[in-house]
């Protein structure tokens, strides 16, 4: 009878234990998304919402759609339903009026593949744009040692990817090898206005060109559509990156050389783990420091990968992203 006593007692605190923990509430994480129109965002955000409820999290999404003005009203509503902590795709540099509305209410801010400069930001964690710039500079002057190159980069000059890219073709400038005619800086990352500058360039310029440097695969699609009318697709080495569905088309019918692929499991689980060791008040390991104008910024980098047509099965395939069947049958919009 005391052995039937004893597991009773056992039961019941175990049922007031579980009772206690389900009624527990959940700490509550706020992120912040530029938009939803580049396909990895869709993904990451995904895997990121599986790890944190795993761990115990409820994630609350918001995306602004570009739209700056909606970002910070997003922000603040996430703000009033009392997350413990923010993590921001920035829609741009004016992101650092969020960081300054998180902080009056005591929440830290991550920003997520894009530093918020001149503000009290907390912590930063991205795929290393600076190497991204370096890659594609490399990967764009191993296809055109010499010529003429038009760069098509987001932001302006202190971009990293800016950056990084001039950080490999200064050597070849310098020495008369490479020749920029033109650098452009498309706001808000637009495939239409990268394929307005590319149209004009093409039309104006009276240098023959011999390849193109773009940010990313959005703006990339963009000027293909132009190179295609000009009948230059198959002809022009283009980068991108962010291993677009229509991108690895492209790469596999030779009408864009490159991507940049940014394995979206590796920098969402990244993300949460990070976010719960800081909700948690546990140490973050593998920061680097870097100054975003304000402050030396705590950032976690991570490096990203080269995809061409000839590891694009062992790559982007054999992690699941696409298959080849969807690669193969992908139809572009018109």
């Amino acid at each position: 009878m005391k052995y039937h006593g004893l597991l009773s007692a056992i039961f019941l605190s175990l049922v007031i234990l579980c009772s206690c923990q389900s009624n527990e509430e959940k700490l509550k994480v706020g992120f912040l998304f530029h938009d939803f129109d580049v396909p990895r965002w869709e993904r990451e955000k995904t895997i990121f919402e599986n790890r944190m409820n795993e761990l115990g999290c409820e994630v609350l999404v918001k995306s602004a759609g570009g739209n700056e003005q909606l970002q910070r009203n997003q922000a603040i509503e996430l703000i009033d339903q009392g997350v413990e902590l923010l993590v921001v795709i920035p829609v741009n540099a004016k992101a650092a009026e969020i960081v300054r509305l998180a902080h009056d209410s005591g929440i830290k801010v991550i920003s997520y593949e894009g530093m918020i400069p001149n503000c009290d930001l907390d912590y930063h964690i991205e795929f290393d744009s600076y190497k991204v710039g370096e890659l594609q500079a490399e990967y764009l002057l191993n296809r055109v040692p010499e010529g003429n190159l038009i760069i098509i980069s987001a932001d302006d000059r202190r971009s990293p990817f800016y950056e990084g890219s001039m950080n490999i073709l200064e050597k070849q400038i310098a020495n008369n090898k490479v020749n920029i005619i033109y650098t452009g800086f498309i706001e808000a990352w637009s495939p239409i206005n990268a394929a307005f500058f590319a149209d004009k360039i093409l039309e104006f310029c009276n240098a023959k060109v011999d390849g193109i440097l773009c940010v990313n695969d959005g703006m990339a699609g963009g000027i293909n559509s132009v190179l295609k009318k000009r009948g230059l697709n198959k002809k022009l080495p283009l980068t991108g990156q962010d291993a677009d569905l229509a991108a690895c088309w492209r790469i596999m019918n030779d009408e864009q050389c490159m991507t940049v692929y940014k394995p979206s499991k590796l920098i969402a689980l990244s993300c949460a783990e990070m976010v719960f060791k800081i909700l948690k008040h546990q140490n973050v390991e593998g920061l680097t420091l870097k100054n975003n104008g304000r402050k030396d910024v705590p950032c976690l980098y991570i490096d990203p990968i080269i995809v061409d047509k000839s590891n694009l099965q062992s790559t982007i395939v054999a992690d699941d992203l696409y298959t080849i069947e969807e690669i193969q049958n992908y139809t572009e919009e018109k």
